[in-house]
């Protein structure tokens, strides 16, 4: 459960990870991956 402002670059400091008991390590890696694939659809 991902939750963004209404675009995730508006507020960069406020990105709320429902990382369902997962390490942070683990969950900032899937979402660095999910961002690279963001950026590479520009």
């Amino acid at each position: 459960n991902y939750k963004y402002s209404r675009t995730w670059w508006d507020d960069p400091g406020r990105v709320v990870i429902d990382a369902k008991g997962k390490k942070k390590s683990k969950v900032m890696l899937e979402v660095a991956k999910e961002i690279k694939k963001l950026q590479s659809k520009k």
